[in-house]
């Protein structure tokens, strides 16, 4: 953007030009746009940057020649509009609008929904090869209400993702297939919708300390991720007191208080192979960070980083591997 090699700009739930480190670089960037649409309760600095920036007082900017066009568009509030929200627990949960929207407020579902309608219908005719993929968008969600708002569940149905062509809900992300029988909007909630009418993010029946029942945490209702790590690398608690998961020897599998956030089958014991090996099967059984390269964790790198991403994985995995038998042995 600041190179002049963007045109145009949406900003939701953001306010870029004083949310970053480099707030002046990022306003002057914003003013090499031909036009800029944001989208809020109240307007922002990002909203008003082409009259209301330091730049401007400092005379560096200056409304009368700047060719940034603006739109500032109402968003509908929290309690004025329904659907999922989440946290840093990655606990998804179902919410029900309290009121509607004041004035021409709406909320992004609405927004995003007729933008793509509207921009869909303008290109339906045209066959030059840029629009080929807007011309194919599916943008049909079914809309309720004076405000002709999409409903939130049937765009949460198409995240979790099914199976083609019969589109019947997937549960889990290991149904997912990357050769074109299953689509997918996004993979880590994959299972939030697991059946045509059971939406778990709206579920409010806890079952256990960890909460299982309410609500739904991604990955596969995992309410501690990477809890691999509550167990030693034999696959014994850590503590009695404290444990979550652990390889159960008469059942050959991962069981516990909570969904194991691994290879159900995959022993502890089971060596890695994260050269040649394909996905999460690679870690072996004794490298609980499941969305690591090397299934490791660290809260600095050990080393210096060599210049070799190959060998940066080589070295962080002995040093993991050392670690963890030091652990075991004390």
């Amino acid at each position: 953007m600041a190179d002049g090699k963007l045109d145009g700009l949406f900003v939701m739930g953001q306010n870029p030009a004083v949310g970053a480190s480099n707030g002046r670089l990022e306003r002057k960037a914003l003013a090499r746009l031909k036009w800029l649409v944001a989208r809020d309760m109240v307007e922002t600095e990002t909203a008003s940057f082409w009259y209301a920036s330091p730049e401007v007082e400092r005379g560096e900017l200056s409304p009368e020649s700047l060719a940034t066009e603006v739109f500032l568009f109402p968003a509908a509030g929290t309690a004025e509009k329904s659907g999922t929200f989440t946290n840093t627990q990655r606990l998804l949960q179902h919410r029900e609008k309290a009121l509607d929207p004041p004035g021409d407020a709406r909320s992004e579902t609405w927004f995003v929904f007729h933008l793509g309608r509207r921009l869909k219908a303008r290109v339906n005719h045209d066959e030059s090869p840029r629009n080929k993929g807007l011309r194919a968008l599916t943008w049909d969600y079914a809309t309720e209400g004076p405000l002709a708002e999409p409903r939130s569940e049937d765009v949460l149905r198409e995240i979790n993702g099914w199976s083609l062509p019969d589109y019947k809900q997937l549960s889990h992300i290991k149904d997912l297939k990357n050769d074109g029988p299953t689509a997918c909007g996004a993979w880590i909630y994959c299972g939030v919708f697991p059946e045509e009418n059971r939406n778990r993010a709206n579920e409010r029946n806890p079952k256990d300390l960890l909460g299982h029942g309410w609500g739904f945490s991604w990955p596969n209702d995992c309410r501690i991720i990477y809890n691999r790590a509550s167990a030693r690398p034999d696959g014994k608690p850590w503590s009695e007191r404290k444990k979550l998961v652990w390889w159960d020897e008469a059942k050959l599998e991962w069981t516990g208080l909570d969904n194991p956030d691994y290879e159900k089958k995959t022993p502890p014991d089971k060596p890695a192979n994260i050269h040649k090996g394909r996905g999460t099967e690679a870690l072996g059984g004794a490298r609980p960070f499941t969305l690591h390269p090397d299934g490791v964790g660290s809260c600095s790198p050990p080393v210096p980083m060599p210049r070799s991403r190959k060998m940066n994985v080589e070295v962080q995995s002995l040093v993991a591997e050392k670690s963890w038998s030091d652990n075991a042995a004390r």
